[in-house]
């Protein structure tokens, strides 16, 4: 599956940093991570969190689920300003989908059931809730 993403992103006037970032990850099976998160706030404190929760997701092994995936993510994140994120897999046409914090997803051409875990990634999440969807078209943006 050929899966393509842009990110853009600019700190608030007055700022050279914000939280903002995104990620994406092939790996030589085919399985694709896609992932945005928002450090809280703005500036290099948000920055930080966001930096740190992508780090994360870069060295995790491409094999592991979304839940471990966002239970990794808060445990790395304790101590800095926290996170909303959104974690995608991607495994052939299977799309597994954990959302924590105020943060959306959006595809074009199909409808992804998304429930959104309350919380802040690095402080409290009530309980993280995991979406499955098959994928019928591959135009997913996150």
């Amino acid at each position: 599956m050929i899966v393509s993403a842009a990110h853009v992103s600019s700190p608030m006037p007055g700022e050279i940093q914000n939280g903002d970032a995104a990620l994406i990850r092939h790996s030589a099976s085919g399985d694709v991570v896609l992932a945005v998160i928002d450090g809280l706030g703005h500036g290099p404190d948000a920055a930080q969190a966001s930096r740190k929760a992508i780090e994360v997701l870069t060295l995790m092994p491409l094999q592991t689920n979304v839940l471990e995936a966002m239970q990794e993510i808060h445990q790395e994140l304790r101590g800095t300003r926290g996170a909303a994120g959104t974690l995608c897999i991607i495994r052939g046409l299977k799309l597994e989908i954990c959302a924590v914090g105020n943060v959306a997803l959006m595809c074009t051409g199909c409808s992804i059931p998304l429930v959104l875990s309350p919380g802040v990634l690095g402080h409290q999440v009530s309980r993280r809730k995991e979406d499955d969807a098959s994928i019928l078209i591959a135009d997913v943006r996150v």
